[in-house]
């Protein structure tokens, strides 16, 4: 699956000034043009509808020997070419038929200082159109998992919420299972300060998260994103079955985006730039007693000072099935 304004290599948006609510498209016979210099390469799809997706979801898992379905969320700055490759070998090694689940933000190395902007306008915006798609993941018949990566983890937290605000008093309880790995999320999402915390807490207020001014705006600071979560899961809430947080303590990407969200001074971040991806559950905010049989953290330690593993990880997938 990928948004629907698919173009030249360089060229793919989940979010573009021209269209900003664009809406996500189911996407099949994906082919890579490996064009001629100094032509670009690219990719040519077809679409489909929602009823076309589910026969062929269920065509290829009845024909492809797995035990359930994962739909993979990938990170920011993602090479189209390079997420497809990640998805034939996840297929060949795992036990779970992976559909990719593509929001486009790549524009190219020169383009790594625009992580504030897509993580305030471009993330946000993927996700609210994702919610129009509840009714897809809803009626995949397939034991279903969501594996998120990264900031792709962000766009999850900001799809959960959405579904949550739509109906709060019932949870989600979409899909079987629920893997975050190093998820660019803030690093008390289990454990929030409140709003008025003071600086390096929560600066925010109340409307911070979805102010109409751009550059005031801060999605991050939206509450109750923990609590979403865990109501994505089947059983979330009783904890029969449980979110799954890998974090790697010395995930260099930690130190990378507290550079660059401390960047603007004159927009300075109202929250902790701390993330979970390098904090997890051994910070000085512990998740809330709420979230003991609720979410499982798995510190990945033999992965150096990696942020790309989810792929390292296919064997604690599989452990789920």
């Amino acid at each position: 699956m990928g948004s629907s304004h698919w173009g030249k290599y360089n060229y793919i948006y989940a979010y573009n000034e021209e269209e900003p609510d664009e809406e996500w498209t189911f996407l099949k016979d994906v082919k890579y043009v490996d064009d001629y210099a100094p032509k670009p390469n690219y990719f040519v799809v077809k679409p489909m509808d929602e009823e076309e997706a589910l026969t062929k979801l269920e065509s290829l898992y009845k024909n492809s020997g797995k035990k359930a379905v994962m739909f993979f969320i990938h990170g920011w700055n993602t090479d189209p070419y390079d997420n497809f490759r990640n998805m034939q070998k996840a297929n060949e090694d795992s036990d779970y038929l992976v559909i990719p689940v593509m929001w486009n933000t790549y524009r190219g190395h020169s383009t790594y200082f625009d992580f504030r902007y897509d993580r305030v306008v471009t993330a946000p915006r993927a996700a609210t159109q994702l919610v129009k798609l509840e009714s897809f993941f809803s009626r995949v018949e397939q034991k279903k998992a969501l594996l998120c990566h990264s900031m792709g983890c962000y766009i999850t937290q900001f799809f959960a919420s959405e579904l949550d605000s739509n109906h709060p008093d019932t949870a989600a309880n979409i899909f079987d299972i629920v893997f975050m790995v190093a998820p660019d999320v803030r690093y008390d999402i289990f454990n929030e300060y409140p709003i008025g915390s003071g600086p390096d807490k929560n600066e925010c207020s109340s409307d911070t998260w979805n102010n109409p001014d751009l550059t005031e705006r801060i999605p991050d600071c939206r509450s109750g994103g923990g609590r979403a979560l865990v109501k994505l899961v089947k059983g979330g809430v009783d904890g029969t079955n449980k979110l799954r947080v890998f974090w790697n303590k010395n995930d260099y990407t930690g130190d990378v985006r507290w550079v660059r969200l401390n960047l603007d001074a004159l927009h300075t971040w109202p929250l902790s730039t701390l993330a979970l991806l390098d904090q997890g559950n051994e910070s000085d905010r512990p998740p809330l007693l709420y979230f003991k049989d609720k979410v499982i953290f798995t510190r990945v330690d033999n992965v150096g000072n990696a942020h790309s593993y989810p792929f390292e990880l296919i064997g604690s997938y599989n452990n789920e099935l």
